[in-house]
């Protein structure tokens, strides 16, 4: 968790930007392309007759299925839970 810049690190405990706190994602998180086709990045996630343990720190390979990026593919660690998501939700 970082200040609004990206880079300066917060209490992991500091509230999200998102609901009027001051920690946001640290710019090191953002994903990464390899090439036209691959790229690497993080995601919350939550699956269906899984644990959290089961899950986080997984590594997951997407494949976009519609849009301008079908037939790409994303791979993804899973560092949050979701705990707010659907069964077998990515939240990117």
């Amino acid at each position: 968790t970082c200040a609004q810049n990206g880079i300066t690190p917060v209490d992991r405990n500091t509230q999200s930007g998102c609901t009027g706190g001051s920690a946001y994602m640290c710019n090191n998180q953002q994903p990464w392309s390899v090439n036209s086709t691959l790229s690497y990045g993080y995601a919350a996630a939550h699956i269906a007759g899984k644990s959290e343990a089961d899950w986080c720190c997984a590594c997951y390979s997407l494949i976009f299925t519609s849009g301008p990026v079908v037939g790409k593919k994303l791979i993804v660690q899973v560092t949050n839970t979701g705990g707010d998501l659907g069964n077998n939700h990515f939240d990117l």
